[in-house]
């Protein structure tokens, strides 16, 4: 019984060890739509992905795949991870977007597949991924071109609040992986960065204005 205890409260404090840096989900006051379209997330502005995109995909020199995971509760959240690269103070302990670079010879969804994997062992978020793939209208896309005039493939895909609770308890067990520390959600209006830049890598940065130009 003692032992259930302990493991219980070190799971719980586990959890929460991070509070001070997750944000808390306030209401947004005025206009959402307003909010949307500020940070290029409108999904009227973005292309429906199905196989037949993999060829227009393939017409761009893409240097890497990101994707931004959208929980809908009373406003939309953005799930990213904390990044663990102790060698680089500029990406150290920031929030990312879950993707990376592509391999060469390695198509855009194969490379967003794998990062997914790397980066999450659960399997949670390449299963939500794929799910959407599967099913026409839920799986959004863009190509960005970032201020280094590198070429962004960013992808927008629904995870599910289960999924959402099933991660973090995954994390909550399962700390150790060499490029993350923890996933976290973020309330829509977090990725209006302007007061935070220090808090998002550099390559998340570029992606977030690359989206508001």
């Amino acid at each position: 019984m003692a032992l259930v205890i302990i493991t219980t409260s070190f799971l719980l404090v586990y959890v929460f060890r991070d509070s001070l840096f997750r944000k808390a989900s306030v209401p947004i006051e005025g206009d959402i739509t307003e909010l949307v379209g500020k940070l290029g997330l409108n999904d009227d502005d973005w292309l429906n992905y199905d196989k037949e995109h993999e060829q227009h995909l393939g017409a761009f020199e893409i240097d890497s795949v990101k994707i931004m995971f959208e929980l809908k509760r009373d406003h939309p959240h953005i799930l990213v991870l904390k990044k663990k690269a102790k060698r680089s103070r500029s990406k150290h302990k920031k929030w990312e977007f879950p993707g990376g670079r592509i391999d060469g010879g390695e198509s855009v969804l194969t490379s967003l597949e794998r990062e997914l994997i790397e980066e999450d062992p659960s399997g949670i978020l390449v299963r939500a991924f794929q799910i959407a793939k599967a099913e026409r209208e839920k799986l959004l896309y863009k190509i960005l071109t970032l201020k280094n005039r590198k070429i962004q493939a960013l992808f927008k895909s629904p995870i599910s609040e289960k999924d959402w609770q099933d991660l973090e308890l995954y994390w909550a067990k399962n700390p150790r992986n060499k490029e993350v520390y923890s996933y976290y959600l973020l309330p829509m209006q977090e990725l209006d960065f302007s007061k935070d830049k220090q808090l998002w890598t550099p390559k998340s940065r570029a992606i977030l204005e690359a989206l508001r130009s």
